[in-house]
């Protein structure tokens, strides 16, 4: 039986974040996105949530590094 408990918003903007910078980095594929999510989502929690909560964590990070570049370049300009 696996372990099981709510993830609330602060530990899924966490584990998005950690996502971010590696975004920042190198482009990645959606599925690459869906297994690093997965990989920093079992090592925070301690076990690998659902895949509803991964692919939300994706959707996060992803809009959090689009709102970076698009800030970075309205100051640029």
């Amino acid at each position: 039986m696996s372990k099981q408990r709510f993830i609330n918003s602060v530990e899924i903007q966490d584990v998005a974040e950690q996502m971010r910078t590696t975004l920042e980095v190198s482009p990645l594929s959606h599925y690459r996105k869906v297994e690093l999510a997965t990989e920093y989502a079992t090592e925070s929690f301690g076990f690998t949530p659902r895949r509803s909560v991964i692919l939300l964590i994706v959707k996060h990070a992803s809009n959090n590094w689009h709102a970076t570049k698009v800030a970075t370049r309205r100051a640029l300009s």
